[in-house]
């Protein structure tokens, strides 16, 4: 008797779950072929029954081109910002030279009248230098120049990347509803009786759009960079002034590119009295006086950056790691990956055009 129990509730299971099967069914064929698309969360634009994120991207991709046009704008003013500072650089030397021969002139004269007027030059030209030498020239344009920079590089990239990621999500749901029976059944349908033909998506222009996220993917140029570990310290391979490659500490919080003194004098750089100053540092808790002075070039990897600034450290003073800074790395966008012990530089082609 309790088997016979058993078996008529296994009866009633299997024919409540038969109802739930026919009333489920039942409310799949009571939605039109319209409304199943639309289950499906595609949503009729014109001929084209077309996903959200299809949409999203094609609102969102004008932005990416204003971003862009932020980002020239801001590689231009770092352009003419570079050009003023080369030629403030020739300026100061052409002081110096003229400081040197109007002393001279000064002690070979004895005119009170042309004494005045050279002394009031000098005074000129000696707080010209003397303001370059203190390092106060430029300082606080060159940071915020490279802010801009750097954050209008930032958002371009992130940007495109984001809608990259938005394109590969869209391709694969169009992918997989092209291939459901159910879609196209219901778009077989509905085309009885709509005037026009109608189709899923994407749309003609979503393809135009993909050109154009490829041509400003193609603008970012992205390089590893391998790093070498050496007690507890990450090392890379750098080319100096085109010199053979050395190797530099990869140091992110240190905001110049500093040369020992040794390796300055072998790239040609030669401290002067007239050079603009620095207060550095260094591992013993100790303040010293450098010297900043640019660099022709600085190679890492198939990335060159010209006119770099970077900071000599006095003669004589050992144990000081040449250091690869952000006047180099504030260039690209840096993302490190401890795994695979490499740096990836990225980098937007200044010369891509929007």
């Amino acid at each position: 008797m309790v088997g016979h129990l058993k078996i008529v509730c296994s009866v009633v299971l299997l024919v409540g779950s038969g109802l739930v099967i026919a009333a489920s069914a039942a409310s799949a064929a009571d939605l039109s072929p319209h409304e199943q698309l639309v289950a499906r969360g595609l949503s009729k634009k014109a001929s084209y029954y077309v996903l959200p994120s299809e949409i999203e991207f094609s609102k969102r991709l004008p932005d990416a081109r204003k971003t862009r046009a932020k980002l020239s704008e801001a590689l231009k003013k770092q352009a003419d910002f570079e050009d003023q500072k080369q030629q403030h650089r020739k300026n100061i030397r052409e002081y110096v030279a003229e400081r040197m021969r109007l002393a001279n002139r000064l002690a070979s004269t004895g005119d009170v009248v042309k004494q005045n007027r050279l002394i009031a030059r000098l005074n000129f030209l000696n707080e010209q230098v003397e303001l370059y030498t203190a390092g106060g020239v430029f300082h606080d344009e060159e940071m915020h120049v490279a802010a801009e920079l750097g954050r209008a590089r930032q958002d371009f990239v992130t940007l495109v990347g984001e809608l990259r990621a938005m394109v590969d999500k869209t391709d694969a749901e169009y992918t997989a509803l092209a291939a459901n029976p159910g879609v196209q059944s219901a778009l077989d349908e509905l085309n009885k009786t709509s005037k026009r033909p109608l189709a899923l998506g994407p749309r003609p222009n979503y393809a135009r759009n993909l050109k154009q996220l490829a041509k400003m993917e193609q603008a970012i140029v992205t390089k590893s960079i391998k790093l070498h570990p050496k007690n507890g310290v990450l090392w890379l391979d750098v080319s100096l002034n085109g010199q053979a490659p050395k190797r530099m500490v990869f140091d992110t919080g240190a905001s110049m590119v500093t040369l020992p003194f040794e390796w300055a004098a072998e790239l040609g750089l030669h401290p002067t009295e007239n050079d603009p100053v620095a207060r550095m540092s260094v591992a013993d808790g100790r303040t010293v006086r450098a010297t900043r002075m640019t660099l022709d070039s600085v190679r890492v990897g198939d990335f060159e950056v010209r006119n770099v600034t970077c900071v000599v450290m006095p003669d004589g003073l050992t144990n000081v790691p040449p250091l690869l800074g952000q006047a180099f790395l504030r260039h690209f966008i840096t993302t490190f990956d401890a795994g695979a012990g490499e740096l990836h530089l990225s980098r937007v082609d200044p010369t891509a055009k929007p």
